[in-house]
């Protein structure tokens, strides 16, 4: 059966942010093999993997291609901010089945609001957003009526986070 899964800024390639976050990892080398295993470790080929934002810094459009192609999964691209200049590259669009700026799914009758940054603006019929951009090592809380969960690698040891696997399901 197919399984859903959600990450985000993981930050391939990207040096300084093992400092700017405090990951565990010695090198960039190092980091991206851990999250790459990490990733292909828990999904499948036939999986699908919501990705929210900032893939990855510093390297080219061809290297980020490369990387997502070694990845498992299916991936609907959430927009991040770091994503922007990618997404008018065909080769980098075709990595994905859709790249969106924010995107609702519907899962066991909820509607998910997925996006980069945490939303401040939920309408009623949303009944929690999936978000990564803080770089938080926290991931679930309520308010009001909406759960907001972390997706990002930083709040769910450097690996994507099944649907199942959160809590509030």
């Amino acid at each position: 059966m197919r399984k859903i899964f959600f990450t985000g800024c993981t930050h391939f390639n990207h040096t300084n942010i093992i400092r700017y976050c405090g990951r565990p990892f010695q090198t960039v080398e190092e980091m991206n093999l851990v999250m790459a295993n990490n990733w292909n470790n828990k999904v499948a080929e036939n999986d699908l993997v919501y990705m929210l934002g900032d893939i990855a810094l510093c390297c080219s459009v061809d290297w980020i291609c490369d990387l997502l192609k070694k990845l498992n999964g299916e991936k609907v691209l959430i927009l991040g901010n770091h994503d922007s200049r990618l997404k008018r590259y065909s080769l980098f669009q075709n990595q994905f089945q859709s790249i969106n700026k924010q995107y609702i799914i519907e899962y066991a009758n909820q509607n998910i609001l997925l996006t980069h940054w945490k939303s401040t603006m939920i309408d009623r019929s949303i009944q929690a957003n999936f978000y990564c951009h803080n770089h938080s090592k926290t991931n679930e809380y309520k308010v009001e009526n909406v759960i907001y969960y972390n997706v990002g690698v930083d709040a769910n040891k450097f690996a994507p986070v099944e649907i199942n696997e959160i809590h509030a399901w």
